[in-house]
């Protein structure tokens, strides 16, 4: 069985992760912790519950 090393000197898969993360880390802190100029956790739930109608499980 041939069992290939990873190539330590490939960056490129670390600056995509990092990239991902810068993107999508402010969008779920607003959501989640009111960051960023987000409404937090509860005014997310009750908007999404209410203003759209979706049941509070799927919010969830």
């Amino acid at each position: 069985m041939l069992i290939e090393r990873t190539n330590t000197r490939n960056w490129v898969p670390l600056f995509a992760r990092l990239a991902i993360f810068l993107s999508i880390f402010p969008h779920g802190a607003q959501k989640l912790f009111g960051w960023f100029g987000g409404a937090g956790f509860s005014a997310t739930m009750e908007g999404l519950s209410k203003g759209a109608g979706l049941p509070m499980f799927i919010v969830f």
